[in-house]
């Protein structure tokens, strides 16, 4: 459920996300944040990104 919210949410808002699979530097993997602006940010789940979108998305318009 929150893959489809967070896809959603950041498709509304311009930022990209994409999932990369597992790697000797993360092991269970990551989701992959693309900002607007260019900028790239790890998150470990679909979870963490969701409520990191939430944030970043809602805080800047107040």
């Amino acid at each position: 459920m929150s893959k489809e919210q967070a896809k959603a949410l950041a498709e509304r808002h311009g930022y990209k996300l994409r999932r990369v699979a597992a790697s000797a530097a993360h092991p269970n993997g990551y989701v992959k944040v693309t900002d607007p602006d260019g900028s790239e940010t790890k998150l470990p789940n679909w979870s963490y990104t969701l409520l990191w979108l939430q944030q970043r998305i809602f805080k800047s318009k107040y």
